[in-house]
C-alpha cells in the first residue's frame, strides 16, 4: 500500500472511531426518561398483564373504578380548594396559628377520608382476585403505592 493511500485509510478509521466514541458518551450522558417497570400501564392492564384478570373481571374492576372516581372527586376538589385557602393566608401578615391549624387538619381529615376510601377499593378490588391472583395483586398494590411516594424531579428520575 502506497504511503498516501494508507494514510487516508488511518483518518478514515479515526474518524470511524472518534464518531462512535462521541455516540456512546451521547447514549450515555444525554439525560432520558426511562419508564420503570410498568410505570407508564394502567391499573386495567396491569390487572390484565400482571395478575391476569378475565374480561369478566375487568367488567366488574370497571365498575368499582368508575364509582370510586365518582365517590373521591367530591374530596379531591374539597381538598385543593381547602390548599387554596391556606396558602392564600401566605400573604396575609396577621394569620393566626388557630387559623393555620384549622384548615391544616381539615387537610388532615380530608387526606384520612381519601385514604380510608383508597384502601376499601382495594379491598373491593381483590375480592374480585381468584384465590391464586391474591397474592400477586397484593405485591402489585404494595409497589403502586411506593412508586407514588417517590419524588417527582428530574435528578431521581435520571439516576434510576
Amino acid at each position: 500500500m502506497s504511503k498516501p493511500a494508507s494514510n487516508k485509510v488511518l483518518v478514515l478509521i479515526i474518524c470511524v472511531l472518534l464518531l462512535t466514541n462521541i455516540a456512546v458518551l451521547a447514549w450515555l450522558f444525554w439525560p432520558k426518561h426511562r419508564p420503570i417497570e410498568n410505570e407508564r400501564m394502567g391499573a386495567t392492564e396491569l390487572l390484565k398483564s400482571d395478575v391476569g384478570f378475565s374480561p369478566e373481571q375487568l367488567a366488574s374492576y370497571k365498575s368499582l373504578k368508575d364509582k370510586q372516581k365518582e365517590t373521591v372527586r367530591p374530596l379531591f376538589e374539597r381538598m385543593r380548594n381547602t390548599k387554596d385557602s391556606l396558602f392564600g393566608l401566605l400573604g396575609d401578615s396577621l394569620v393566626t396559628d388557630s387559623t393555620l391549624n384549622t384548615l391544616t387538619d381539615h387537610i388532615a381529615a380530608n387526606q384520612k377520608a381519601l385514604d380510608l376510601l383508597a384502601f376499601h377499593h382495594f379491598s373491593e378490588v381483590r375480592k374480585i382476585c381468584r384465590p391464586e391472583q391474591r397474592a400477586v395483586y397484593d405485591s402489585m398494590v404494595i409497589k403502586m403505592f411506593h412508586r407514588m411516594g417517590r419524588p417527582q424531579n428530574k435528578r431521581t428520575e435520571e439516576k434510576k
